[in-house]
């Protein structure tokens, strides 16, 4: 039965909502039921912090520049892109305005970008104030009214996209009219995916699994689809996932504009970002000097925010004008400028939610690429395709997908992402990376199984040392069964394992605490829980290593899309009733499994997680390449 947009973009509405609702609950639960002295000590809420000075930076951004009065330890999480609200002092009213960190100096300063034309009328230089963390809800914002968008268009081509993406329409490819050339470099499974995406009318889905090449193989796509277009719009659900393909497509010699808030933009990609390619505009210096005529016109109003006399009134109300006139004018400019540097630009790079910026407002794209797409909610996924001809799509539905916070049944649209439906819906539209070049043999061959159909195969290229290197070397479960290290709960709900923490750091100790110089080793030590985490960096800071093992210590979730020489695992869970919680997703523990290159140390307890299959397969697996020992060893 065919389905109509305004029931299918329904359903995802209402998954938005219930996904709204649970991040102001938890929001509400966080502020309204503690005091500001709570919030201060819990390390939400800065306050007091003085308001030291108010600039206009154009594009309709104020930045608001506080130095901190109170410094709490707690406060040392904030990070800049978090989401803010500022309020008087002590002010827990609606008087508010809502912006990004954009500077963070611990200690000393912090300073606020605020969108608006205007600012409310309850700043001011010299007074003091409450910075608070809230939750980002433009992201959801934005794909609500692209949801409502897609509702109702009746455009038809939009309309045969919909079919397609909707699985309604089966993908259709045309006969390539020339080979292209692509480099050597190039296997030919990755030189396959891009031959079907340049030859893709509507969809192609390339599907990298962990340490294949994915992100190379879509950037030398969009570097051959450039030879017959003139610009692609290139995106991903993060931050991180943007600035990499970013910096990829420039090294290539491609043309890239980063759009984006500067904030959230890797400080090394700033050359690439649209304020830094505006500064060296020729009409930069003109630009710069309208806005700072506008500023102190209006700085000269302000001055008489406090006189009541008739002629003071109509003279702060002139000066306002004439700052209005002026910034007009440099708004106008500043367009001009903007509408040049997207006119040279190949590829415009944006996170699916920064595609909804107002720059790209109208503008369409031949070809939109997607990095990342499995971890991205599908509602993100549309607001590009609004300005999408085709799509091509790139990730792994086997690993981990975006988080979703609502456990409402009307979120459960949101569980699964659109790259993951579209390889079922259209798998003749789908094309697999089989050759890794991160993983040992023995590392890659149980995840290939379950995960891959055993399809994935080791690089030819892997260092000589690491393919020398025998599975039950490469490869160790430690089995904390029968030892009493039973799992504990934190007061947020967290489990952690102490037992098997310091089996884990004792192993650590042993192997790599008297290792000779040399390279310098990455190890990842990783668990699923974040209370067990804490407890592993509180434990490992206690115990010095020599300085060229470089440590990093992380939830799986946090791991995603990293990789180290070095993995170790800490899996937890141990108890009676053989509950495994969240280790049901198997997709995370292949994540987790999938970061090692040539050593992986897997660290639980047998009796509990054995339960289930893929955990006793892995079981089974460990023992038939002699990996598996038991904790006693190292008690």
């Amino acid at each position: 039965m065919k389905v109509k947009p305004t029931d299918y973009f329904r359903q995802l509405l209402e998954a938005l909502q219930a996904e709204k609702e649970e991040a102001r609950s938890r929001f509400v639960r966080e502020t309204s039921q503690k005091t500001l002295k709570e919030r201060i000590e819990s390390g939400i809420c800065l306050s007091p912090v003085r308001l030291a000075q108010i600039g206009y930076q154009g594009m309709e951004v104020w930045y608001l520049h506080f130095r901190i009065l109170n410094l709490q330890a707690s406060h040392r999480a904030w990070r800049v892109g978090d989401a803010v609200r500022v309020l008087p002092r002590g002010d827990a009213s609606s008087i508010e305005c809502r912006g990004v960190v954009v500077q963070w100096a611990e200690g000393k300063e912090i300073t606020v970008a605020v969108s608006g034309d205007q600012l409310p009328d309850f700043l001011e230089e010299g007074e003091q104030y409450t910075v608070e963390q809230v939750p980002d809800e433009q992201s959801l914002l934005q794909m609500e009214k692209a949801l409502q968008a897609w509702q109702k268009e009746e455009e038809s081509s939009r309309m045969h996209l919909f079919e397609v993406f909707s699985g309604q329409y089966t993908p259709s490819f045309r006969q390539p009219e020339t080979s292209p050339r692509l480099p050597d470099f190039l296997n030919e499974k990755q030189q396959q995916a891009i031959r079907k995406i340049l030859t893709a009318n509507e969809l192609a889905l390339l599907h990298g699994p962990p340490g294949t090449g994915k992100t190379n193989t879509l950037v030398q796509a969009i570097k051959a689809t450039l030879e017959t277009e003139k610009r692609v719009l290139a995106t991903a659900p993060s931050n991180t996932a943007v600035d990499i393909l970013c910096e990829r497509l420039a090294a290539e010699g491609l043309r890239v504009l980063r759009i984006g808030h500067p904030a959230r933009v890797d400080e090394q990609l700033w050359q690439f970002t649209v304020d830094a390619q505006k500064q060296k505009h020729p009409d930069f210096k003109r630009l710069k000097e309208w806005y700072r005529q506008a500023e102190e016109y209006r700085a000269l109003a302000g001055k008489y925010k406090r006189s009541y006399g008739k002629e003071e009134a109509e003279q702060r109300r002139l000066l306002y004008r004439e700052a209005r006139k002026v910034r007009q004018d440099a708004q106008q400019l500043e367009t001009q400028i903007l509408r040049e540097l997207i006119e040279q630009a190949q590829v415009i790079c944006a996170t699916l939610v920064g595609c909804a910026h107002s720059l790209l407002e109208g503008m369409h794209f031949n070809t939109v690429f997607v990095d990342e797409a499995a971890q991205a909610l599908e509602p993100a996924i549309w607001i590009p395709l609004m300005k999408a001809g085709r799509l091509i799509m790139a990730g792994d539905h086997c690993q981990l997908p975006p988080t979703v916070l609502s456990d409402s049944p009307r979120a459960q649209r949101l569980q699964q992402t659109l790259f993951e439906k579209l390889m079922h819906a259209h798998p003749e539209a789908a094309c697999m990376l089989e050759v890794q070049y991160r993983m040992h043999p023995a590392i890659m061959e149980f995840p290939s199984r379950h995960f891959y159909e055993g399809k994935l195969q080791a690089a030819p290229t892997l260092g000589k040392h690491i393919m020398a290197l025998p599975p039950s070397g490469v490869i160790t479960f430690i089995d904390t069964a029968g030892t009493g290290f039973e799992e504990k709960q934190n007061a947020d709900g967290s489990f952690f394992n102490e037992g098997e923490a310091r089996v884990l750091c004792k192993h650590l100790e042993e192997e790599w605490g008297s290792a000779p110089a040399s390279a310098p080793v990455q190890i990842g030590v990783i668990s699923p829980y974040s209370a067990q985490v804490a407890l592993l960096k509180e434990l490992l800071q206690a115990q010095p290593l020599p300085s060229h093992i470089q440590l990093k210590i992380s939830t799986v979730d946090g791991f995603q899309g990293q990789e180290c020489e070095v993995i170790y695992i800490s899996m937890v869970r141990s108890n009676e009733t053989m509950d495994i919680g969240f280790l049901k997703d198997i997709r995370r523990m292949n994540v987790a499994m999938t970061r090692a290159k040539y050593r992986l140390v897997v660290i639980g307890d047998s009796s509990t997680v054995g339960a289930y299959p893929f955990y006793e397969s892995f079981l089974q697996y460990v023992e038939s390449i002699g990996a598996y020992r038991s904790a006693w060893e190292w008690m």
